[in-house]
């Protein structure tokens, strides 16, 4: 997915990445692999291809979609349909401002009305930060868009992680079957994989 984001992955520069244009998208890569066809690895690709989502713009973002969002046949919770930092316009009239203005949440589910915001230990701590994060909650919640906060420490915490996943599909209004020993264990190595 750090092809198709605004991220590029960078080991030491304080948060592990910097920010850059995508370099393609997941509909070209979709296409790529059909144009492909016969080659060796094409089917692994394409099931691949089949599971990315632009516009993350950070590793976190990344691993939260495909801990929540992905097939739970990967150790996934499997709440499909997200959109990730998708522009959403709200009205002037909502603002109390004269003008337009675009807001975008980390992921949004759409059909449900529900985004979530990753507050990061690096990007939420100032003033300014916390007040514009406050003001995009409010709005949200102004245009009828539930907003749930997680932050770095309820991810990285697999506990932790599955209260606020079940807590997520409850606002989505999803039905998370009964982990099964399998299933923990695939979650376990799929959260172990991508945060460590």
């Amino acid at each position: 997915m750090e092809m198709c984001g605004g991220y590029a992955s960078r080991p030491g520069t304080g948060v592990g990445f910097i920010k850059r244009a995508p370099l393609t998208s997941a509909d070209k890569l979709r296409l790529y692999c059909d144009l492909a066809a016969g080659h060796r690895g094409v089917e692994l690709a394409r099931r691949a291809a089949r599971l990315l989502v632009d516009g993350s713009l950070s590793p976190m973002e990344t691993a939260l979609k495909m801990l929540l969002a992905d097939p739970r046949l990967y150790g996934s919770m499997g709440m499909r349909g997200v959109l990730l930092n998708c522009p959403i316009e709200v009205d002037a009239g909502t603002l109390g401002k004269a003008r337009r203005r675009t807001y975008r949440c980390d992921l949004l589910w759409p059909d449900a009305r529900v985004a979530l915001e990753y507050d990061s230990d690096d990007n939420h701590a100032s003033v300014t930060a916390l007040h514009t994060d406050a003001m995009r909650r409010l709005v949200m919640d102004a245009v009828g868009i539930d907003v749930i906060t997680v932050t770095s420490n309820m991810v990285k915490d697999l506990g932790q992680f599955r209260a606020f996943a079940r807590q997520l599909a409850t606002k989505l209004g999803r039905r998370v079957p009964p982990p099964s020993d399998e299933f923990l264990a695939r979650q376990e190595s799929l959260h172990r994989m991508l945060l460590g």
